[in-house]
């Protein structure tokens, strides 16, 4: 060949793997041990964020989820007949309070009418009989005003085991609640939704397999992955000896 003059360019060759970036990949394994009930998908799907891709079996916890449902709405209804029942010691304690008043407002009046009648009959501008008569209006009056303070006081008490038990009522309104939360999202552990928009790059699982949640550092069954292919790496493994020769924002292939 002819002797010329030319560029020459050392080119370092690696292999490794075609892929997206880790925030756009994303690996679902299983939550719950179960079977697989239903497959949505396919391989090279396109899913948008949210779609359901795959279920898992769910006969128990749909049926505590219902079942706590059942135990919400009971307690619910205990706590409403409670809250009447605070509503009812209320009406009963403002009733007891008025014949208080009433109870003390005609002491107060048998007792001056006593009073009026002491000194008429030491003036003896009045019978025995009268006398006696008033003596045991005052009587009555006095006894009538400590009965009205015992319902006060018995209503006070019942009001107070109302709103205890209210209160208790609402409570376990909460409790159940709760619950009810742990028990469907134990439930939406079986669901399986894409986490973002992309492809399905990988389902090894079908409709009947069994699979398992992951154990301490072991993860669980593999159901698929999701990838993102608007934008792809090549991350590639250069031997020892070529490093030297890769520098910084060189063109690559």
């Amino acid at each position: 060949g002819k002797v010329v003059r030319q560029d020459l360019s050392a080119i370092v060759t690696a292999s490794g793997e075609i892929k997206p970036p880790p925030d756009k990949f994303a690996t679902v394994n299983a939550n719950s041990m179960g079977k697989v009930t239903e497959v949505l998908v396919k391989e090279g799907d396109h899913v948008k964020k949210g779609q359901l891709l795959l279920r898992t079996e769910d006969v128990q916890q749909e049926a505590g989820v219902k079942a706590q449902q059942a135990a919400v709405r009971s307690a619910q209804a205990d706590s409403q007949v409670q809250e009447a029942a605070v509503h009812s010691a209320t009406a009963s304690l403002q009733t007891a309070q008025a014949n208080l008043s009433q109870s003390q407002a005609k002491f107060q009046q048998a007792k001056d009418d006593f009073s009026r009648a002491e000194q008429m009959l030491k003036s003896q501008l009045i019978s025995r009989q009268t006398f006696d008569q008033n003596l045991s209006n005052y009587q009555v009056a006095e006894a009538t005003v400590e009965s009205s303070k015992a319902q006060v006081a018995q209503a006070k008490a019942q009001l107070n085991q109302a709103t205890y038990n209210r209160d208790v009522s609402h409570a376990r309104v909460l409790q159940a609640q709760a619950q009810l939360v742990s028990i469907e999202n134990q439930r939406d552990q079986t669901i399986y939704n894409a986490p973002f928009d992309g492809v399905i790059t990988y389902l090894p699982v079908h409709e009947g397999e069994n699979v398992v949640p992951g154990i301490q550092n072991s993860a669980g069954s593999a159901l698929f992955q999701v990838a993102n292919l608007s934008l792809i790496n090549a991350v590639v493994n250069v031997d020892e000896t070529d490093i030297l020769g890769i520098k910084m924002d060189q063109p690559a292939e």
